[in-house]
């Protein structure tokens, strides 16, 4: 089959971002090509690729990454001209992206399939907690929340009803799908997010490079926040927390790896607080391809997101690679952790401070007990199971 999927965001041949909605896409037309299917991807920006079963296709530069007229026009173009082409067989929605031609593309008699990250209503509570003073407050309050009602009912709700089936990345977000849109479950099909098992395991040898690289030392207790450098991400909660314990944890290193609006906020922290250059690093954006042994190098992993998530790869790509972990407690993590996880309170310092004192004391007993966190990952989130489910998935719509 020929595979068409649209994206807003900018999406490059060799994708180098980690996390969110481009890992989303990239994974889904990687899934697609292993199981035989010709890929073409319509997204917002970037540069013409073509290597094999795959294509993309950029129809616009610097577009807002939210869906607009602009986008729709142009999207539409470029499906036009690929379906001439070579006719394609199902399209796929990240997000809301085919919104504005969904109507267009029904009257080919082509199945639109949509691929949720977080649902509009998420926003309501996500930008809430980048609010940080009255001008963002006003903001919030005048322009962010008229534009998230309207998403949902214009962007959410009428556009999933048009659509033949509706993944999502976890059963939190597809019951609430199902709750808030009234749409009936089994037009919802949970596909896990998931790892290539295959890639991310742990690597000793590469665990002693780059300890090395950084100046890690082996007695050291390495302890690893990653993804995008955002207020809403909790990093200051880990940060903070970490700055409590130092004195229960003299040979703790701190490391953030990442980018984003937040990064100043933690370089000043950093740089009032004596002694605590010396312990944290701020390594910035770590090329994904070599993830695996920067989880490796490290001895501990927390994701202390504020946030309402799908089901975070960061998690996931952690857990494959045996890394103990602490989560905060939303539902995203609990979905990917079960009973092996070990929750603190979202944004409470204090009840991370004890947890990760605690993991300091028992820092043995945790090490071992996160083989579990692998096989949970193999069983629940690898690529074999996801292949498996969108086989499925993609036979029953073609037979619709």
């Amino acid at each position: 089959m020929h595979i068409c999927i649209f994206s807003t965001r900018g999406i490059s041949g060799h994708l180098t971002h980690w996390g969110g909605v481009q890992t989303h896409t990239i994974n889904l037309a990687n899934l697609l090509i292993e199981n035989g299917h010709d890929v073409s991807i319509i997204t917002g920006s970037g540069k013409y690729f073509k290597e094999g079963s795959l294509r993309i296709i950029p129809v616009g530069n610097n577009l807002p990454i939210r869906p607009s007229k602009k986008w729709f026009k142009q999207a539409y173009q470029g499906f036009r001209k690929i379906h001439s082409n070579h006719s394609v067989d199902c399209v796929f929605s990240v997000g809301q992206a085919v919104h504005g031609l969904i109507s267009e593309i029904i009257k080919f008699g082509i199945p639109v399939i949509a691929f949720m990250h977080l649902l509009n209503i998420h926003y309501y509570y996500n930008t809430w907690q980048e609010v940080d003073g009255w001008r963002p407050l006003k903001s919030y309050l005048f322009r962010t929340l008229p534009r998230v009602i309207y998403d949902m009912i214009i962007m959410d709700l009428l556009f999933l009803k048009k659509c033949k089936k509706i993944i999502t990345g976890s059963y939190t977000i597809a019951g609430q799908i199902e709750k808030y849109y009234r749409i009936s479950r089994k037009n919802i099909e949970v596909i896990h997010n998931w790892v290539d098992t295959d890639q991310f395991l742990y690597d000793k040898i590469t665990r002693y490079d780059i300890r090395q690289k950084f100046g890690i030392e082996e007695k050291d207790i390495a302890i690893l926040i990653l993804g995008a450098l955002r207020r809403a991400k909790g990093f200051r909660i880990a940060l903070h927390a970490f700055q409590r314990i130092r004195s229960h944890l003299p040979n703790g290193i701190l490391i953030i790896s990442g980018e984003g609006s937040d990064r100043t906020y933690i370089e000043r922290y950093i740089t009032r607080h004596q002694g605590l250059e010396k312990k944290v690093k701020l390594i910035g954006q770590y090329p994904h391809r070599k993830l695996p042994g920067l989880f490796s190098a490290c001895d501990m992993f927390i994701i202390p997101s504020l946030m309402n998530e799908v089901l975070p790869y960061t998690l996931l790509e952690a857990m494959a690679c045996k890394l103990p972990i602490i989560a905060s407690d939303i539902a995203a993590n609990r979905e990917a952790l079960g009973s092996s996880g070990n929750f603190f309170r979202r944004g409470d310092v204090n009840s991370l401070a004890r947890l990760m004192t605690d993991f300091s004391y028992n820092f043995s007993t945790k090490k071992s007990e996160a083989i579990i966190n692998r096989k949970r990952v193999k069983t629940l989130f690898s690529k074999e199971m996801a292949l498996s489910k969108l086989n499925l998935l993609i036979d029953q719509v073609s037979t619709l």
